[in-house]
C-alpha cells in the first residue's frame, strides 16, 4: 500500500493504520516513519496462517512461533529496495490476529543469529480476551513466540508474587473459608511451638543444663566389643574354677 506523507500529515493524524485484506492483522505506523525515510512510502506486509514448528529462540529454548507477518517499507520512487528501517522513537504497532496470552511474547526473525529474538520489540499489555499488540522499533518478520508450560509456569508464579495480587489476599474472603482457617490454625500452632522451644531453650541455658557435658556419649564400638570380649572371658574363668 502506498503512503503518502502529504496525506497523513493532512489528516491531522499521528498515525495510519494499515490492515491486511481478509483477515485480522494490521499494523499502525507513526508518522515519523515516514519523516525518517524522507517522504512517499510502499509498504508490503504478508501474514502467514501455519505455524512455525521446531524454531530455537535466543536463549537457546525450542520455540513455535505463531501469526507470522512481514513488513517492509520502500521508498516510492524505487519499491524494488527494501529501506532498512531501526531504532525509531515512535514504534510501530503490530497486531498479529491472536488473542493475547501469558505463553506468547512478540519476537523477530535474527537473520544474523538465526534464531527469534525480543530485542527491540515489546509485547504490550492486553486486557483478557484482548489482541496480541507488538511495538516494534524495527522492521523485519514478526511472530508470537509460544513457549508452552515453561512460560505459563514461570508467569503462573510471578502474578501470584506482583503488587495487584498482593492487594487481593485482603479484600477476599478465603479466611473464613475451611481450607483457609485449616492453614491459619497450623500457622498459628507451628508459631507457637516455635516460641515455646526459645523460651524452654533460654531456661535451660539460664539454669546452665545446655552445656557439652549434657549430651549423650555414644561408646566406642570397638572398645564396646573389647568390653564385652573380656567380660565373656572372665565369665568363662570363674565357671571353670
Amino acid at each position: 500500500q502506498k503512503l503518502a506523507l502529504s496525506d497523513v500529515q493532512g489528516a491531522g493524524a499521528n498515525r495510519t493504520d494499515i490492515a491486511v485484506e481478509g483477515s485480522n492483522v494490521s499494523i499502525s505506523i507513526p508518522v515519523s516513519l515516514l519523516i525518517q525515510v524522507g517522504g512517499d512510502l510502499v509498504v508490503s506486509m504478508a501474514a502467514f496462517n501455519h505455524t512455525a514448528q521446531d524454531q530455537m529462540a535466543f536463549d537457546g529454548d525450542n520455540i513455535q512461533v505463531r501469526g507470522l507477518l512481514s513488513v517492509r517499507v520502500s521508498a516510492l520512487s524505487n519499491p524494488q529496495v527494501s529501506l532498512a528501517v531501526s531504532g525509531l522513537t515512535d514504534p510501530v504497532l503490530l497486531m498479529l490476529g491472536m488473542v493475547a496470552d501469558t505463553t506468547l511474547t512478540c519476537g523477530f526473525y535474527d537473520e544474523h543469529s538465526r534464531t527469534w529474538s525480543s530485542s527491540g520489540v515489546r509485547t504490550l499489555p492486553a486486557e483478557s480476551g484482548g489482541p496480541l499488540v507488538c511495538a516494534t522499533s524495527h522492521l523485519s518478520l514478526f511472530g508470537a513466540m509460544f513457549r508452552g508450560f515453561k512460560a505459563a509456569f514461570v508467569c503462573s508464579h510471578f502474578s501470584l508474587l506482583d503488587k495487584h495480587a498482593l492487594s487481593n489476599i485482603g479484600r477476599t474472603h478465603w479466611h473464613q473459608a475451611l481450607p483457609g482457617q485449616l492453614f491459619l490454625g497450623f500457622t498459628a500452632a507451628t508459631v507457637v511451638f516455635l516460641l515455646a522451644a526459645c523460651f524452654f531453650d533460654w531456661r535451660r541455658s539460664k539454669q546452665g543444663l545446655l552445656t557439652n557435658n549434657h549430651f549423650l556419649i555414644i561408646e566406642d564400638s570397638e572398645q564396646s566389643r573389647r568390653g564385652e570380649s573380656r567380660t565373656n572371658t572372665q565369665s568363662i574363668s570363674l565357671e571353670t574354677e
